[in-house]
């Protein structure tokens, strides 16, 4: 039996998938947006929905599965903290972009070298209980 804060976390995680289904809806449909602003806004949208999903599984898989699914669990939060951390760098590239500002800054340079560095520790995570463990 689950009690009510998992039921309310299930609940969110289904209406942050609907909302963000709803934004590449809504970003395909308006006429009025630029080329770059649509993509942007679609992959956007499609990033927070995986983001969402995996979210989601990972909280089924480790609430209501039971420990034969440990491989799921351990997909799903890498995933998870995969989408989490691509909003900020797609933003920044966004930001900069509509600014007129060159890609070949310091800025997407630095921004970009810490996403790889959180990729690189992460992968590093899946092999080993160094920062967590799923049981």
């Amino acid at each position: 039996m689950q009690n009510w804060v998992d039921i309310i976390n299930f609940a969110i995680g289904i209406a942050g998938c609907t909302v963000s289904l709803m934004g590449v809806m809504l970003a395909l449909r308006l006429q009025y947006l630029e080329r770059i602003a649509r993509h942007f806004f679609v992959a956007f949208f499609l990033v927070v929905f995986a983001y969402i999903a995996s979210m989601t599984i990972t909280h089924c898989s480790l609430l209501l599965l039971g420990p034969e699914y440990n491989a799921l669990s351990k997909a799903a939060v890498f995933l998870e903290s995969l989408f989490s951390s691509l909003l900020m760098p797609m933003l920044t590239v966004y930001l900069l972009k509509v600014c007129g500002q060159s890609l070949r800054c310091r800025l997407v340079a630095v921004v970009l070298a810490l996403l790889c560095v959180y990729v690189v520790i992460l992968i590093i995570t899946q092999f080993t209980s160094a920062i967590y463990e799923i049981t």
